[in-house]
């Protein structure tokens, strides 16, 4: 019994990763390495008897005992580090600013001339902020891919005016391609702007915590409003976020 509410388990998740890619072509590490997880972990569970037989025959070679640890332990610390990234990624969607906190939207995908589902959540997101505050303004960042008919910003910009926000509170920023850049180039317009280092992230809440750390590299002060992501999706970018801010850490261990 136990093995098959463990198979069920396992099949669920492989099918949660694989429906992106399905429905939508979405494809990404996030989801590679889902599928791959869950591959292995039914792999194991199926054949798990076998696996322990072969292992016990194994061990009486010491190179292969002493390789097997390090794997094992090598396999501990990285679980240890995904799992600190994953609880750093799930506390840094929600901190409420002060009244009147400029607004910073980041972009993503757009198919043609029209958003993707997780643009779509973003400008809800900014929306409903915006909405509330009607003394904030924001920067939509996000520039244009060579598969996209305009720019991210552009697209936020024209879902946002059609739902009443007024032009005049939106300032474009339509030349980043990267979370790095969306800081970069929307730290020049603050400047330029003279708005200020205090600002409302407005991104996916899986998204959050990596782009409050690019934007503080930047200098500024930031706060979040994270927007809400499709529970379809929601494992295939999380798990992506969680691998990048994964490496990361890594690479600041090492200077890179």
């Amino acid at each position: 019994m136990k093995k098959v509410i463990l198979l069920s388990v396992e099949l669920v998740f492989l099918i949660w990763f694989f429906l992106p890619f399905l429905l939508k072509r979405v494809i990404n590490v996030g989801n590679l390495f889902g599928m791959c997880a869950t591959i292995f972990a039914l792999v194991m569970t199926l054949w798990n008897e076998r696996v322990q037989e072969l292992l016990m025959k194994w061990r009486e070679y010491k190179l292969f005992f002493y390789g097997e640890w390090a794997v094992r332990s090598g396999a501990v610390l990285i679980l240890l580090l995904l799992v600190v990234s994953a609880g750093k990624i799930a506390v840094a969607g929600y901190e409420k600013a002060p009244a009147g906190t400029p607004v910073l939207v980041l972009g993503c995908k757009v198919n043609g001339e029209k958003p993707s589902t997780i643009l779509e959540e973003r400008i809800d997101a900014a929306y409903d902020y915006l909405s509330k505050d009607e003394d904030a303004v924001c920067i939509l960042s996000g520039g244009k891919g060579i598969d996209e008919g305009i720019s991210e910003a552009l697209c936020m910009y024209h879902g946002l005016t059609k739902r009443g926000i007024a032009k005049e509170r939106l300032i474009l920023e339509d030349a980043s391609t990267s979370t790095k850049e969306n800081m970069e180039y929307s730290k020049a317009i603050c400047v330029e702007e003279g708005i200020g280092n205090k600002v409302v992230i407005i991104t996916s809440e899986f998204h959050e915590y990596r782009a409050r750390l690019l934007a503080k590299e930047q200098g500024f002060t930031t706060y979040a409003y994270g927007a809400s992501t499709n529970l379809l999706y929601f494992p295939t970018y999380f798990l992506r976020e969680v691998l990048g801010v994964s490496y990361m850490s890594v690479s600041g261990w090492f200077g890179k």
